[in-house]
């Protein structure tokens, strides 16, 4: 089953899915496959966008001036605001040098723009107007759909009951509990121990003090990253992978159950997902609701003749510009 977004918004809401997405705690395991510095570059390239032509400025402590392009500054409060809080903890300060690159060069674009009187065209009077529309429907939906659904037990196991079919397995599966540590030294240690018997739960607890505590992890062999697929997708139930190195640290596996194409994912290790699916589909159902609440307050006022009377070329000849790329 496909969740269907909701938002009828462009641009911004590409950055909303990445942000929801990317950084939950399922995906998180999945930094093991995942491409998380190609996506902050990517939402900061489009976001600083957005953020150089905000005409709005707090008040100003010098000392917080990053740049200054004529009377234009950006301020480390500026650049902390906009920084979305999901962003914050895995963004360098090599992306925030580049972001305020990418910024300056904007300001100096937009001042000559500016001087031209660009600014005053038509064509950005109208994609102000239509930003500013999408900005205030996003916020809407925010206010009124970014909350969590109350979910029971029973509708949770009903909805697995119900759909059995999408939780059959279409490809190689393992569980494997999970520990990152930083420096080889403690990962080598940590292998040495969890092979010679030592309880896993006892090394989770005492290696997330300094890195990252156990996950109890269900992988995809598609979905692997090669390095880990090698290496996982080979051992026994049992067995302690190597220390396998990654650009965030080393990854230490232990395999504790294998799982067979056709075979049925359990409802624990589906929950979670049936849980957002579940949410999606109330939120969706609130949108609609929602929506026909203000359309049965709002004048609507339709004239669909208009349109049916003119050919296509009679509508596009009306338009005051050429077409805009989307």
């Amino acid at each position: 089953m496909k969740d269907t977004p909701f938002f009828p918004l462009r641009n911004l809401r590409v950055l909303a899915s990445w942000r929801e997405c990317f950084f939950r705690k399922d995906c998180a395991g999945r930094a093991l496959i995942g491409k998380s510095k190609a996506l902050r570059t990517i939402f900061l390239s489009l976001h600083f966008v957005v953020f150089s032509f905000c005409a709005c400025r707090q008040q100003q402590n010098p000392q917080d001036v990053v740049v200054r392009v004529d009377s234009e500054t950006l301020t480390v409060m500026d650049i902390a605001n906009e920084i979305p809080l999901q962003f914050r903890g895995r963004i360098t300060k090599s992306e925030l040098q580049d972001y305020v690159i990418r910024w300056t060069d904007s300001q100096i674009l937009f001042q000559e723009a500016r001087r031209r009187r660009l600014d005053q065209s038509e064509n950005v009077r109208r994609e102000l107007r239509r930003l500013e529309r999408e900005l205030a429907v996003n916020m809407l939906l925010e206010q009124e759909l970014n909350k969590p659904f109350p979910l029971s037990e029973d509708e949770i196991e009903k909805y697995y009951n119900d759909n059995r079919q999408n939780f059959v397995r279409s490809t190689k599966e393992v569980r494997v509990w999970y520990l990152k540590v930083g420096k080889k030294e403690r990962a080598d240690s940590l292998v040495t121990a969890l092979r010679e018997g030592v309880d896993f739960s006892q090394m989770a607890r005492r290696y997330a003090a300094g890195d990252s505590a156990g996950w109890d992890l269900y992988l995809t062999e598609e979905e692997t990253a090669p390095a880990i697929a090698s290496a996982v997708f080979t051992m026994t139930p049992g067995a302690v992978s190597r220390p396998i190195q990654l650009e965030d640290g080393f990854h230490v596996f232990k395999m504790i159950e294998k799982y067979e194409v056709g075979s049925l994912r359990p409802l624990t290790s589906v929950q979670d997902q049936i849980v957002a699916r579940i949410q999606s589909e109330k939120r969706q159902e609130r949108y609609k609701q929602m929506l026909a609440e203000f359309k049965n307050a709002a004048v609507i006022e339709k004239n669909l003749f208009v349109l049916d009377s003119l050919s296509m070329d009679a509508i596009f000849a009306r338009a005051t510009s050429g077409p805009q790329g989307r």
